[in-house]
């Protein structure tokens, strides 16, 4: 099979790694499938294969597939016909699915269909099909936050590890990229959540890991929570925060009282959500930053000034 349209000016997969600095080497999943269809059709080469001699790739990066989508797209086939012919591989007398399995188990669902229209290609190096398949799936926001992690660093690992060179196979910045990976040193309380899909914002899962790290007891009960739907998912990120927040002042209450410090005068200082506590004495004066409320500081104070030390 000649190399056109798409394949025309790719490399050796190996000498492709090398070239993965240019901007050129971002994968571009519209045109993959305009060209390789296209050039099907050309050349009169769509296959028509049994459904049963046609399996799924071990190393998709997808782990579920939700049935409610998954039955919209049978009826949709069952309506209209399969329009787009799945992409796949010959390996021995069967065949490997490189693009299309969501069509494939589609077409499994339906009794009628026991053929499926397929390009075949084997001039597909390992590298572009995962990143066929991250783009296919991002396509469809149907991989969780924990797949596209994964798939990250399978990306990062064909890119000779330099994070850079994933960022412009994948069209992401590296920020994000990193941001990304920090999942999979996650503890597992945040891998599940992350492998839930009921949080799809890597930001967010990275916030609720800052807790677990902070207070472990409140991001479990709060994993707990988005898990079994008792919190809106919308506001999970406001909530954390503020559980950040409460965490983070009892830290600082403790190192507060820990030191004794002395003074003849204390001062709240409110810069942004900072709060300067301001102590002075005749010997010395400090400023301590409390992320933590005003009343709650207030109080504290109030408390310790009834109470003076016997230092």
């Amino acid at each position: 099979m000649s190399k056109k349209g798409f394949f025309a000016n790719r490399k050796t997969s190996q000498a492709a790694q090398a070239n993965l600095g240019s901007p050129e080497s971002r994968f571009d999943l519209e045109e993959f499938e305009r060209e390789v269809v296209a050039e099907a059709r050309e050349n009169n080469k769509i296959a028509h294969i049994a459904k049963e001699q046609i399996d799924p790739d071990p190393n998709q990066p997808r782990s579920e597939f939700d049935q409610e989508a998954m039955d919209e797209l049978r009826i949709s086939i069952e309506q209209n016909g399969l329009i787009q012919p799945i992409v796949v591989r010959q390996i021995g007398e069967r065949y490997q699915i490189i693009a299309g399995e969501r069509r494939w188990r589609a077409c499994l669902m339906i009794a009628s269909i026991s053929a499926i229209d397929a390009v075949v290609r084997n001039d597909v190096d390992p590298l572009t099909i995962l990143l066929l398949q991250i783009a296919e799936n991002n396509h469809r926001q149907s991989m969780t936050p924990m797949d596209i992690a994964r798939a990250y660093q399978r990306v990062k690992e064909f890119s000779g590890n330099s994070q850079k060179k994933a960022a412009i196979r994948l069209g992401v910045s590296e920020s994000q990229i990193s941001i990304t990976l920090g999942l999979i040193k996650s503890p597992e309380l945040i891998q599940n959540l992350a492998m839930s899909g009921k949080i799809r914002d890597i930001t967010t899962l990275n916030i609720v890991n800052r807790l677990y790290e902070q207070d472990e007891i409140a991001a479990k009960k709060v994993v707990d929570d988005i898990l079994k739907g008792r919190i809106d998912v919308g506001s999970v990120r406001k909530q954390v925060n503020s559980l950040l927040q409460k965490s983070k002042g009892k830290i600082e209450h403790a190192q507060f009282v820990k030191h004794h410090i002395k003074a003849d005068t204390v001062d709240l200082v409110q810069e942004g959500k900072t709060i300067i506590v301001r102590l002075k004495s005749k010997k010395a004066s400090y400023d301590i930053e409390l992320p933590i409320g005003v009343n709650e500081l207030t109080k504290l104070l109030t408390a310790l000034q009834e109470k003076p030390t016997n230092e």
